[in-house]
Formats: C-alpha cells, sequence, structure tokens
C-alpha cells in the first residue's frame, strides 16, 4: 500500500470488505445463484408471484361451477342428505313413529334445557312451519306422546310437554343411537362435525334467496301459458319443506 493515497487504500479495503461478504453467501439462492461480484442480489428480496389456488380463505361462491372437486362434493352431499333421510325413517320406524314424528319428539326434549317448547320454537329449531308443527304434535298428542298447554310466559301460545309414555320410549333412544353413531361418525372429529355444522347454517340461511334465483330461471324457459300456472305453484311453494 506504499506510494497509494489515502482513498486508494480505503477503497481497496472497502472493496476486500464487500467481496469477503459476497464469498460468505451460499451458492444458491431461492431467487437465483449470484453471478457477478459487482452486481449482487439479494435472493431474499425478490418477491415471487403467488400461485392462485383454491385455498380456505377463498370465498365457496367464487369456485367455477364446473369445478371437478365442487361437483363431487355436491353429489357427496346429496347422497349423505339421502342416506341421513333414510336412517331418519329406520329409527322413527324402530319406535313406531312416522319421520316426522320423531323430529317433533326429539325437538320438544331438546327444548325442554330452555323451558321454551311452545310450538313456535319447535317449528324454529326443526326450520319449518308452525302449521306442519301443529299437525305432528296432533297426531303425536293422539297416541298418549305429548300434551298440549297454554304457554305460562305468554298465554297466547301453545306450549307442548312430554307424558311419561314419551319419555320411556325416548329412554330406549340412547343406547340405539349410540350404536347408530358408532359407525356412522367413525373417523369424523369434533372439529369436522362444528364445521360441517357451520356449512349447513349458512346453506340454511341463504337457501331461500338461491332457491328463488332458481325460480326465476325457470319462468324465462317456460311457455307463457306455464308460467301463470307456474306462479301461483310457486306461491304455494314458498312455505317451508315439511319435516
Amino acid at each position: 500500500m506504499v506510494g497509494q493515497s489515502f482513498g486508494a487504500v480505503l477503497h481497496q479495503l472497502t472493496e476486500e470488505q464487500r467481496l469477503k461478504q459476497v464469498r460468505k453467501r451460499p451458492k444458491e439462492d431461492p431467487g437465483g445463484k449470484v453471478k457477478t461480484d459487482a452486481e449482487v442480489i439479494d435472493a431474499s428480496n425478490v418477491r415471487r408471484r403467488p400461485i392462485r389456488r383454491f385455498g380456505a380463505r377463498r370465498s365457496a361462491k367464487d369456485i367455477p361451477v364446473d369445478d371437478a372437486k365442487m361437483r363431487t362434493f355436491i353429489a357427496d352431499m346429496y347422497a349423505a342428505m339421502s342416506l341421513l333421510r333414510l336412517l331418519r325413517y329406520e329409527i322413527a320406524s324402530a319406535l313406531s313413529l312416522s319421520s316426522a314424528e320423531y323430529s317433533v319428539l326429539l325437538a320438544v326434549r331438546y327444548l325442554e334445557r330452555s323451558s321454551d317448547m311452545t310450538l313456535r320454537a319447535v317449528a324454529d329449531h326443526l326450520h319449518v312451519a308452525a302449521a306442519y308443527v301443529t299437525a305432528e304434535v296432533a297426531r303425536l298428542e293422539d297416541k298418549g306422546l305429548l300434551t298440549k298447554k297454554p304457554d305460562p310466559l305468554d298465554r297466547r301460545a301453545v306450549a307442548v310437554e312430554l307424558t311419561a309414555a314419551s319419555r320411556e320410549l325416548l329412554s330406549r333412544l340412547g343406547p340405539m343411537l349410540r350404536d347408530i353413531n358408532d359407525p356412522l361418525l367413525a373417523g369424523i372429529s369434533w372439529r369436522e362435525l362444528d364445521t360441517v355444522h357451520r356449512f349447513f347454517r349458512g346453506i340454511i340461511s341463504h337457501g331461500y334467496d338461491a332457491i328463488r334465483v332458481a325460480r326465476s330461471f325457470g319462468a324465462l324457459d317456460r311457455p307463457v301459458a306455464a308460467i301463470g300456472r307456474g306462479a301461483s305453484a310457486g306461491r304455494r311453494g314458498n312455505k317451508q319443506p315439511t319435516l
């Protein structure tokens, strides 16, 4: 360094320090190799374009209608619903009840916890019209499984309660359901069950909006004469589904 100016010496020391730092870096980075000593690319600062996938945060409504996974999901969901309806029929038959009577009886037992066993509360729990519940309660009353009385909190409302006969019947149901749930829920975690429940709650909340959209398309495809008949049928179809 003898004979060199102070500035030249400082430049040389700075250059040697920079080259040492370059050598310490890995030969291969996720963003590419270091090509030259003069220009060093810090691969950690290179942003890659994100890959578009159907992630957990993406709304299900944005999935294409012809997506293979979506179509398989819909097919499996309808198959599961059919199996559950058949299973409910078999359980009800074992108790000498119809599926609707079985559903109402279970709803009343569940609502006992909140002491709200009015016909309206039962209908809301089952997501059906109160008129359907009234008809099924009448049948269960004829069988001696339910009794009706004025609601103590609202004298205008009608409350229902279980009888000794229905309590004896439901006491036999517990062991049956445990045996049935063993194969039905095998391999399903509580978290998965909670996720499915939230999914169905969403379908219940927005299902009638989807039905209205579907009906609007149907009216466009029918002849004019058929639209009038369909409109009256549509008004009748606005009632909530049966049990």
